[in-house]
């Protein structure tokens, strides 16, 4: 999966929500997670460095990062954590 810049919101969603490995450019804001939690590459070239990357992920590389990247996207964006982080955030700015 990759994308550019904020376009890849949908894609980008569903590929970190089945694990996928992801390419993209290194988005100037991120969800309340960094994105630093889960394997993704940024560009540094344009694309330049995506057959070196797609080389480097034998079916054993892709099957771990698929989980690790599950985990994290189980762990903070599937409904019940966001609907946490919601509570806590609204409570927070409840103030005393």
């Amino acid at each position: 999966a990759s994308g550019k810049h904020w376009g890849w919101r949908e894609v980008g969603f569903l590929a970190l929500a089945v694990g996928l490995p992801i390419l993209m450019d290194r988005p100037l804001y991120e969800p309340y997670v960094s994105l630093d939690e889960f394997r993704v590459w940024y560009t540094a070239n344009e694309w330049e460095e995506l057959p070196a990357l797609l080389d480097q992920i034998d079916d054993d590389e892709w099957a771990a990062i698929k989980a690790h990247n599950q985990g994290r996207f189980d762990a903070h964006f599937a409904p019940e954590p966001v609907a946490q982080y919601l509570l806590d955030t609204i409570a927070g700015a409840k103030g005393p």
